[in-house]
């Protein structure tokens, strides 16, 4: 049997992301983490899938490395139910842009996923470290590290088979809604209605402040999902003072709610932001921080004219794909939206939403759009009046390039080791990096700086190609001469292919990160660091970073 010691973290992956997940698990080890992985941490002569089985019992979460091949693997399937059902907390991991498959849906539709495929992978397995540590490692008692026998192996000591059998059903429901810890934000809030009357004016001013726990998880792209407890409204504030109104319920349904807690989805404006619970007398509780997204970027807050409109924010997820965020009220099934309310456009639901819940997205092909309307349904009702909202969409897209507007994180560089050894410079996150910054300047150090927008990769190819020996001109005859030559061309040939191979990868700096290509930048220097100068396209001062280089 396996190791007897309880591990941090049980990695599943599939054959095919072997590579991948062992070079996951060296960082967290690195990171303080012990991991069991397979087949590195399977005895030699033991049964394998009693071995993965134990491996997942002896381990306080469980991290899925999720990919095309993950989705298509029965093994990974089993291992993802085992660890839900032993109510281990789970970390998906994606190291491909896939949603999960239908199978691993139903355990993973209400959990965070850590996008790993675009970016400096280190980066982002710090980021699971944090995670790890803050909702799993200290969610763990020593009573419950010993791994319990399947319930057909446990012995009854007392009490009644019905005990045994409601205790099982009872550890399965709590295993079926396992959710991972959420960040907690209190606030004060009026006292319940039950509350005993205080005897003294004194204990009634203590009694009608008490603290009611409001928690926010990070929802999908630049949203946070909170459950707001008897508070029938939330006030988001964003470090420069714009704020909006989320109703209690909003951007989730009836249904929803019946397969996780009711749920209110609000906008991440940025760091710093805030929140405020409204109380049963009008006013507000006094405002607590929200938690912030690493990674991600702001959703710039659209202005209510009316605290009762729904919410309307505007930010970029991925591949340049700008959208607006539309907080559609409690329980509405149906959400249609224009410009200047000519032709409504059916918006349609992400597919997570349909069981989570989550905004609406529209996407306003238009940049220079000022101003949307949009109308919404509830089951078996008429559209509701439209809500028209008015904006400077070329201030808003500024506001959020500005939130991710760091070139130490929207920018990273690898050394290829191939035929020819070169520094090749990518971007990271997959936001193309002209909507971030409007200009950026490259070297091999602070002082010495060029702008990104002159390098030619033709001029590259010329430079790499004359490095080679010239091709000799000795007569065929000659002994030797045929095969010099032959390998003076095959050299040759090799190069172009790989410059050729390169140059299909390679963008204009600007459009770095709107597709699959993300390479912008490739030199013939062995660089250990690469220091680059950024002016954020929303205004500011320009950014200086130094971006160190990885080795593969």
């Amino acid at each position: 049997m396996t190791s007897d010691y309880v591990r941090s973290v049980f990695i599943s992956y599939a054959t095919k992301d072997k590579e991948r997940a062992f070079e996951i698990c060296s960082y967290l080890e690195a990171l303080g983490h012990s991991c069991w992985i397979a087949p590195r941490d399977i005895q030699t002569g033991k049964d394998y899938a009693e071995e993965i089985i134990c491996g997942i019992e002896k381990s306080r979460c469980f991290v899925l490395i999720l990919s095309a091949a993950a989705n298509a693997s029965l093994f990974v399937k089993r291992e993802v139910e085992r660890a839900v059902s032993k109510g281990k907390p789970v970390f998906p991991v994606r190291v491909e842009d896939v949603l999960p498959a239908p199978a691993l849906e139903f355990h993973l539709a209400s959990l965070q996923f850590l996008d790993a495929w675009s970016g400096v992978l280190k980066t982002h397995i710090e980021q699971l470290s944090r995670d790890i540590t803050e909702k799993a490692d200290f969610l763990v008692s020593p009573a419950a590290q010993q791994p319990a026998l399947p319930f057909w192996k446990q012995r009854v000591v007392g009490g009644s088979a019905i005990t045994v059998v409601a205790a099982i059903i009872a550890v399965l429901w709590v295993n079926m809604f396992h959710q991972p810890s959420p960040v907690i934000i209190p606030v004060q809030t009026q006292p319940s209605a039950t509350s005993v009357k205080p005897s003294s004016h004194s204990e009634s001013k203590k009694s009608d402040a008490r603290v009611q726990e409001v928690s926010c998880r990070k929802g999908e792209g630049s949203t946070l999902r909170c459950s707001l407890g008897e508070s029938k409204r939330i006030k988001i504030r964003s470090a420069t003072g714009d704020e909006l109104f989320f109703e209690n319920g909003s951007g989730s349904t009836e249904e929803q709610s019946r397969n996780f807690s009711k749920q209110t989805f609000v906008a991440w404006p940025g760091p710093g932001a805030t929140a405020q619970l409204s109380l049963s007398d009008g006013s507000w509780a006094p405002a607590q921080p929200l938690p912030s997204l690493v990674d991600k970027p702001a959703a710039a807050l659209i202005r209510q004219d009316e605290p009762q409109k729904p919410p309307l924010a505007y930010t970029i997820y991925k591949q340049a794909d700008w959208i607006f965020l539309f907080f559609a009220p409690w329980d509405v099934q149906d959400v249609e939206w224009a410009v200047d309310a000519k032709g409504y456009i059916r918006a349609e639901p992400m597919p997570w939403q349909r069981l989570m819940g989550g905004p609406y997205w529209i996407k306003a092909a238009d940049s220079a759009v000022t101003n949307l309307s949009v109308r919404w349904r509830k089951a078996g009702e008429q559209w509701s009046a439209p809500a028209n909202y008015s904006f400077d969409s070329v201030a808003l897209r500024k506001a959020v390039a500005a939130s991710l507007a760091d070139p130490a994180k929207q920018i990273s560089c690898r050394r290829r080791q191939s035929k020819s050894a070169l520094t090749i410079c990518k971007a990271a996150q997959g936001f193309a990096l002209g909507e971030l910054f409007k200009e950026l300047r490259w070297g091999a150090d602070a002082k010495s700086l060029a702008d990104v927008s002159t390098y030619d990769f033709s001029e590259f190819s010329e430079k790499m190609l004359a490095k080679l020996p010239p091709r000799p001109t000795c007569n065929d005859r000659e002994a030797g001469c045929v095969d010099s030559k032959n390998k003076a061309g095959h050299a040759r040939g090799m190069l172009e292919t790989e410059l050729r191979t390169i140059k299909s990868q390679l963008v204009a700096w600007t459009h770095a990160g709107e597709d699959y290509r993300s390479d912008f930048l490739v030199t013939d220097e062995l660089m250990d660091e690469v220091f680059f100068k950024a002016i954020p396209r929303g205004g500011g001062e320009a950014v200086v970073a130094r971006i160190p280089v990885a080795s593969r």
